[in-house]
């Protein structure tokens, strides 16, 4: 035998009022986990730099009229070598403010291999997108700015040499 669907929203709503106080702590308990696990996740700020490559010239923001590159447009894995070597790295240690001058070469590797995790290269069409994620904003807008200057000037010189 079917119930008609008007008794059934009928028997739904007696039992909703019948528990309302359960429904209330049930919502009240969800809510202040909640509330509780994201005042103690950790915070990421990111920051990107967007790199247009128009008919064969590297057009960066950071840079302005400074840019002329007669390169062509790169692949990813290009991009990420060009930006994850020694020297590029090195520099944005610096920029970063994690470089000491007593700093070994392990912790430098260390470094290093967190910046590059925390690094994203997307190239999109003609737009080379470089995203770095990092917990103090300052550091992510300066790093994410200087990889992209850092890559503009590498490929500079790269088609320079060419």
């Amino acid at each position: 035998m079917q119930i008609p669907i008007e008794q059934m929203i009928q028997i739904c709503l007696r039992e909703l009022k019948s528990k309302v106080k359960l429904i209330s702590v049930g919502f009240v308990l969800i809510s202040v986990v909640v509330v509780l696990i994201g005042s103690t996740w950790p915070r990421m700020y990111e920051s990107s730099v967007t790199i247009l490559a128009d008919q064969g010239r590297l057009v960066g923001q950071t840079l302005g009229d400074n840019v002329q590159n007669a390169g062509a447009m790169v692949t990813t894995r290009e991009a990420t070598e060009l930006m994850f070597s020694r020297q590029v790295l090195d520099r944005i240690l610096e920029v970063g403010g994690w470089l000491t001058p007593n700093m070994s070469q392990a912790q430098k590797e260390t470094l290093q291999k967190t910046i590059r995790d925390q690094t994203e290269v997307d190239i999109t069409g003609n737009l080379l997108k470089i995203s770095y994620s990092d917990p103090d904003p300052r550091r992510a807008f300066l790093v994410a700015t200087e990889f992209g200057e850092q890559f503009i000037r590498q490929t500079a010189a790269t088609s320079l040499q060419a």
